[in-house]
C-alpha cells in the first residue's frame, strides 16, 4: 500500500487474532469460565473483585510449550484492564494472597508449569464500572505489532463500542503559520485535540501557587505555559492509542524540549528546561491530573501540561506523538495557539491609536 495509508507508530494495527475469535476485541472477550490460548500459555480467570478505586483479578496460567522450552515470556507488565469508558489501564501490580501465590508468571527458578495469583489495578476512573482483562504480546503498547487478547471478568458485562466520534484527520493546525485557535480542535489520525484552558506567565505561576505553595516559581528569565488539553480518540478500529504531556513542546525540536510533570521530571535541555526547584521538589502539583492516558475509540479525557520556557517565547505549542523518540516529526504534528487572538474591535482601536486624527495627514 501507499506509505500514506500505513499506520503511524503510535496507533496499533488490529490484533493478529482473527476478529471473530473469542478474545479478539473488548466486545468479544473470552467468556468467564473458558480458557484462552495466548502464545505458549493457557489463561483462565478464576476470580474478580472491585473496591472504590481498585480492581483485583485472580488468574491461572498454564505453560503449554514443550518441556525443553523456557516458560518466561508472560509477566505482570503484560496485563492491562480495559474499561467501558474506553480507557486502557496499564499500572497492574502483583499482590500476595491467601488464595494463591503472587503471579510471577514464567519464573525460571522452578519447574512450575501452572501458576495462579492476583493482579491489582489502581487509579481507576470514577466513571468506569465495567472491565475486561487485556493481555498484550509486546511489552509496549506503542509497538505496531502488539496484539491484545481480552477476557471477561463478569458474565453479565458487555463493553459497547462507540463509533459516534469517528473522524478523518483534518489539516487544521498542520501549518505553524496557522495554528489552531484556543478552544478549537485539531483532528489527527488518532485523536481530536483542543486546548481547553491556558495560563501564561504570572497567571500560570499564580494558579500553581494556589494549587500548592510547595510548587516552585520559574527561574530567572523563564516563564510558565500551563494549559489543559481536551482529547478524544476518534480513530477507526479497536486499537488503543496513547497521548501524554511529554508529546507537547514549545519549539518542536526534540533535543530542546522538556515538560514538567507532577511527581517526576523529564530530560533537561536548552529551550524549555525544567525548573531547578521542580527537579528537587517531589511535591509538585498541577490543578488536576497530568495528561497521560491510553484511550480506545470513543474515549475522552482532559489533562494538564506544564512547560517552562524563555520569557520571550511565543504562546504557541506543538503536539507531536514522536516527540522525544528520536524519530522524525510525525504527520500528526499539530500547532496550537495558547492566547486568544485580539478581537476585531481591539484591532481597530490599536489601528486608530496609531493613525492621525481625522482631517490630518501623518506628515503634519
Amino acid at each position: 500500500p501507499d506509505q500514506s495509508c500505513s499506520n503511524p507508530p503510535h496507533v496499533r494495527r488490529t490484533s493478529t487474532i482473527g476478529a471473530t475469535e473469542a478474545g479478539a476485541t473488548r466486545q468479544n472477550p473470552v467468556e468467564v469460565g473458558d480458557v484462552g490460548s495466548y502464545g505458549d500459555w493457557d489463561l483462565h480467570v478464576l476470580d474478580f473483585s472491585q473496591t472504590a478505586d481498585l480492581v483485583h483479578v485472580r488468574i491461572e496460567v498454564a505453560f503449554t510449550g514443550s518441556d525443553d522450552e523456557t516458560a518466561g515470556d508472560l509477566d505482570v507488565l503484560k496485563f492491562c484492564l480495559a474499561g467501558s469508558e474506553h480507557r486502557l489501564y496499564l499500572n497492574s501490580t502483583d499482590t500476595s494472597s491467601e488464595d494463591g501465590p503472587s503471579p510471577v508468571f514464567g519464573s525460571t527458578e522452578d519447574d512450575e508449569q501452572v501458576l495462579d495469583g492476583w493482579l491489582t489495578f489502581g487509579d481507576i476512573s470514577d466513571d468506569d464500572d465495567d472491565f475486561v482483562l487485556a493481555v498484550r504480546e509486546a511489552a509496549s503498547i506503542l509497538s505496531r505489532d502488539a496484539g491484545f487478547m481480552y477476557f471477561q471478568l463478569e458474565s453479565d458485562v458487555e463493553i459497547q463500542s462507540d463509533r459516534s466520534n469517528v473522524r478523518r484527520p483534518t489539516e487544521a493546525g498542520t501549518d505553524i503559520e496557522s495554528p489552531v485557535p484556543l478552544g478549537e480542535a485539531a483532528v489527527t489520525s488518532a485523536f481530536q485535540i483542543s486546548i481547553a484552558e491556558s495560563y501564561i506567565g504570572s497567571e500560570a505561576a499564580e494558579l500553581l501557587n494556589e494549587t500548592s505553595f510547595f510548587n516552585p516559581a520559574p527561574r530567572d528569565g523563564k516563564t510558565f505555559f500551563l494549559f489543559k488539553v481536551r482529547v478524544t480518540n476518534t480513530a477507526r478500529g479497536n486499537s488503543p492509542a496513547s497521548i501524554s504531556s511529554t508529546q507537547f513542546s514549545t519549539d518542536g525540536f526534540i533535543e530542546a524540549v522538556s515538560t514538567l510533570i507532577a511527581g517526576s521530571i523529564g530530560s533537561e535541555a536548552g529551550g524549555s528546561e525544567l525548573t531547578q526547584g521542580a527537579a528537587a521538589n517531589p511535591f509538585l502539583e498541577l490543578p488536576g491530573d497530568t495528561l497521560e492516558v491510553t484511550l480506545y475509540q470513543g474515549g475522552s479525557t482532559k489533562g494538564w501540561v506544564l512547560l517552562e520556557v524563555d520569557e520571550e517565547t511565543t504562546p504557541l505549542v506543538i503536539y507531536d506523538p514522536r516527540l522525544g523518540t528520536g524519530i522524525d516529526p510525525d504527520e500528526d504534528r499539530r500547532y496550537f495557539r495558547l492566547a486568544a487572538e485580539p478581537s476585531s474591535d481591539e484591532n481597530d482601536e490599536e489601528s486608530s491609536s496609531d493613525s492621525p486624527p481625522a482631517g490630518q495627514s501623518s506628515g503634519t
